[in-house]
């Protein structure tokens, strides 16, 4: 357990370093990238963290479910590109061949930025898709969001009575519950009639949620 943990810690520090590195050399500029990338906020003063909640964007510094969500299946998608261009690419299913690396790679970023309860959700969504999708099984939102929900529960009953887990799972469950747009009801109208009914599902969708 011990090796584990150091181990952890020295990965976090590599990558830190990378994005220092990467990053503006000005101390804002390296805080905010490290915070947005790593959820890693120590540089952070008491001064600037309140900047962040008056302007209503603190959550940016946190690492949610959406973080994990785009990097694993951003992962997956370039994975699957990279398998496809290959000459033996074609000759089987390249989801089933990258899905493994993918969840394992989505493991590492959600160890790498501390193992909060918001990326264990997302790890275990993106896991419930990926598995689906690789065995050919239509994935139904629903089921994936109500296994998700039992499996946080029985490690941790007492979260049903934590309002970000009844936030986060309302949230989700109002979305997919949420009558969708088909495209081709797009499609149809002009492109400034499409950008009215963009922002009129935008707010549509804030309002039901």
């Amino acid at each position: 357990h011990w090796i584990w943990q150091r181990s952890i810690a020295l990965w976090h520090r590599t990558w830190r370093g990378y994005l220092d590195r990467a990053a503006s050399t000005a101390e804002p500029g390296r805080a905010v990238v490290a915070g947005v990338v790593l959820g890693d906020r120590w540089e952070f003063n008491e001064s600037m963290n309140q900047r962040w909640r008056d302007a209503g964007v603190f959550h940016a510094l946190s690492v949610s479910g959406l973080h994990l969500a785009v990097v694993a299946l951003g992962v997956l998608a370039l994975l699957r590109r990279i398998v496809s261009l290959l000459p033996w690419g074609r000759r089987c299913d390249p989801v089933r061949v990258v899905a493994a690396p993918a969840l394992l790679l989505a493991l590492g970023y959600t160890l790498l930025t501390g193992g909060q309860v918001a990326t264990w959700r997302s790890l275990l969504a993106v896991t419930f898709v990926v598995a689906a999708r690789a065995a050919h099984v239509r994935v139904d939102r629903a089921r994936v969001w109500g296994l998700v929900a039992l499996l946080m529960l029985a490690l941790a009953p007492l979260d049903m009575f934590d309002p970000s887990f009844q936030l986060t799972f309302v949230a989700t469950y109002a979305l997919i519950r949420l009558p969708s747009m088909a495209a081709n009801d797009l499609e149809a109208v002009p492109r400034w009639r499409r950008i009215g009914r963009w922002l009129s599902a935008s707010v549509r969708t804030s309002v039901w949620v």
